[in-house]
């Protein structure tokens, strides 16, 4: 006779049973699938990250260069500006980290121009503004493509 004691489940029936009840509560609850990031999301992130691996070796053949934009004339440079829109969640990463090197790329990527009409800002100022920008902007589908679609 084979007993099983109250601890004693197969493996795949644990993890379904275990799983169910969070994935009934997701669908009634309609949280939408942004909880976590999309395919689409990660394809750009990892996309991003490796080129800007690149780019820092470019950037720092030319770090002593006085013009900014210099740094932007290499080829991962340019790939970063292509991306687009889809490279913006992590420009502005890179921003918020400190590296005001990528105001140019928002600049660039946006079409917006921010701290280049009126008074003259820092780099540091420009990118505090670019943040300030990014706050609203990566609540709008037009700037933030990651968003799910209605």
């Amino acid at each position: 006779m084979n007993k099983r004691s109250e601890g004693d489940f197969p493996v795949g029936c644990f993890a379904a049973a275990s799983i169910a009840p969070i994935v009934l509560i997701l669908i009634l609850t309609g949280i939408p699938s942004t909880t976590t990031p999309s395919a689409e999301f990660e394809q750009a992130r990892r996309e991003f990250r490796a080129l800007k691996g690149r780019w820092d070796i470019e950037a720092g053949a030319v770090s002593l260069s006085s013009n900014s934009k210099d740094r932007w004339k290499g080829p991962a440079g340019g790939q970063i500006i292509e991306m687009g829109k889809r490279a913006l969640p992590f420009v502005m990463d890179e921003i918020e980290k400190g590296d005001f090197f990528f105001n140019i790329a928002a600049d660039r990527i946006t079409g917006v121009r921010i701290g280049t009409n009126g008074p003259l800002m820092s780099e540091q100022e420009r990118s505090k503004a670019w943040l300030s920008w990014w706050e609203k902007a990566k609540t709008e589908p037009e700037w933030n493509i990651f968003l799910p679609r209605k």
